[in-house]
């Protein structure tokens, strides 16, 4: 049978053959029992990258991005709240003072501060909110 398949015609046929019993061998060795272990190893490795992504965003939106440089003309005196998306910030430029309305695409200039607020050391956020709200007041002429 062999001298018959030496034959340039069958050739066809002994290459089927052969990847026949290459596919069993592959399939018999595939089937085998699956270890508990490796299957905790990736599961152990899908956990520990979705705690690094969630502890990612977590930091980013807690610290948010910072700029690094000291020398910066601008700087943000301080920023408050003022609904789900909308807030005040106070922002010095030079020696002058602005305060900006900021909401989601728009930023509105509200008043330019005649005498600076001078940032305080181991100021809390109420002394800024005080000090805004006595701004905003004079502003509003209330």
């Amino acid at each position: 049978m062999k001298y018959i398949l030496s034959i340039p015609i069958f050739y066809p046929v002994q290459v089927v053959a052969e990847a026949q019993d290459k596919i069993k061998h592959i399939n018999t060795a595939a089937s085998g029992p699956v270890e508990v272990t490796a299957i905790f190893q990736v599961l152990a490795a899908l956990i520990f990258i979705i705690i690094l992504i969630i502890a990612m965003a977590w930091g980013y939106k807690r610290y948010g991005y910072k700029s690094f440089s000291n020398g910066s003309l601008m700087k943000i005196v301080g920023a408050i709240s003022l609904g789900g998306k909308e807030k005040a910030v106070l922002l010095q430029i030079g020696d002058d003072q602005v305060l900006l309305g900021v909401s989601p695409g728009y930023v509105r200039k509200i008043h330019d501060i005649k005498e600076p607020v001078k940032p305080q050391e181991n100021s809390d956020s109420s002394s800024f909110v005080s000090r805004l709200n006595i701004e905003l007041q004079k502003v509003l002429g209330k």
